[in-house]
């Protein structure tokens, strides 16, 4: 089985000292985990499978609103 799970998204990134990690104001990996499960048939509970995880933050040199965007989250493949 071999199977890609694609997230894409923008908005406010926030990354503190506590080793949270926001997009849009919503955690990073809760939703990384939501998506997993999602993929893997809507299993509950724990799921231990092997992967790679390869994560690019594009920085703009702007605040998002002078991008003229707003926060989104766009479909999951």
């Amino acid at each position: 089985m071999h199977k890609r799970i694609r997230m894409r998204g923008a908005g406010c990134v926030r990354a503190d000292r506590y080793g949270t990690f926001e997009i849009g104001g919503r955690e990073l990996q809760p939703l990384l985990a939501e998506a997993l499960r999602e993929s893997c048939g809507g299993r509950e509970g724990d799921l231990c499978l092997a992967g790679r995880l390869t994560l690019t933050l594009e920085i703009w040199e702007e605040p998002l609103a002078v991008q003229g965007g707003a926060s989104r989250q766009e479909g999951r493949t």
